[in-house]
């Protein structure tokens, strides 16, 4: 995949010898879960799929000749590709009585914008680590966390394992450790979904499907508990197809009936994006990879390897 970059406040002369600080965190192809929460009847919890591709966020500091403090502000603050990001930004260094540092701010990104692999979260996460490091702070989750609740519902890409989220009020349920990893081979359907548009329909339609949710919920657990992968593979693929009856994939039902024949041990989709793939516990091999491409192109997308976890 390319990776989409960009400069903001490009006008400063930048030499090699400057020092230059970086952000990180990977993103997600979408969730082996989503659904409510059994406690909050307006919460929607979810298990991020993390992945191997991210968001990067490089600052390099000048000496500031250009502008004043306002005007730095409100070229960066009117950027429309990162409004989050400087939004995360000013609010981290306001909890943490610190200047927002002048300087050239880089954003490059493995992660397609609105299509359910977290590139929002990614870019905030990525952001805020970049100015930790920028002022040698270490790592600060409960801050963090303030961040992303000030500004929108998250991923949990910001953990080193797969993890039982709160998204909109940004809790912690349970972390399953490390575990083996899961593999997918997916693709993107055309439309694209905002996410900040979704939450009042989600919790409608959960609310009205509770009964399910709340048993897909606790087996899910169970099977992370276990670490039984290929049974988390199944009911990431029931989580997907109660997903259908809300925010559908075109082709859901023409991948789900390919299942078997390509071996594969579940489905997982972007439940408010355009991801969706199979799912396999052992990595596959060229000859299921090739296969699974010509079927892919058929449906229009392109076959992607993933490693989850």
């Amino acid at each position: 995949m390319e990776s989409a970059s960009s400069k903001v406040i490009n006008q400063f002369s930048i030499n090699q010898d400057q020092a230059v600080y970086a952000g990180v965190c990977r993103g997600a192809l979408g969730e082996l879960f989503q659904g409510p929460s059994p406690y909050q009847t307006d919460e929607i919890v979810i298990i991020s799929s993390l992945i191997s591709q991210y968001s990067r966020v490089y600052f390099t500091p000048i000496k500031n000749q250009l502008f004043s403090k306002d005007e730095y502000h409100d070229l960066i603050y009117n950027d429309p590709n990162h409004k989050k990001a400087f939004k995360a930004a000013e609010i981290f260094c306001q909890l943490n009585n610190l200047p927002l540092p002048i300087g050239q701010w880089e954003f490059s990104s493995d992660l397609p914008v609105s299509r359910g692999m977290a590139s929002s979260t990614a870019d905030i996460v990525a952001t805020i680590r970049c100015l930790q490091n920028y002022y040698n702070k270490a790592f600060n989750l409960d801050n963090l966390l303030k961040v992303l609740f000030a500004i929108e519902r998250s991923d949990s890409v910001f953990l080193n394992n797969l993890t039982l989220f709160c998204s909109s009020h940004h809790k912690i349920i349970q972390q399953f450790g490390k575990l083996p990893p899961l593999y997918a081979l997916f693709m993107h359907e055309e439309n694209t979904i905002e996410t900040d548009d979704t939450k009042e329909i989600l919790i409608n339609f959960y609310q009205r499907n509770f009964s399910h949710y709340t048993k897909l919920y606790s087996a899910i657990i169970q099977q992370f508990t276990n670490r039984n992968l290929k049974q988390v593979c199944q009911l990431s693929t029931r989580s997907s197809e109660l997903s259908q009856e809300i925010l559908p994939k075109k082709h859901f039902y023409t991948i789900h009936q390919k299942m078997a024949d390509f071996y594969a041990d579940g489905i997982i989709t972007a439940h408010t994006g355009s991801a969706i793939g199979y799912l396999f516990v052992e990595k596959p091999q060229i000859e299921s990879i090739e296969s699974i491409t010509v079927f892919f192109k058929k449906l229009g997308g392109k076959c992607q390897l993933a490693e989850i976890g």
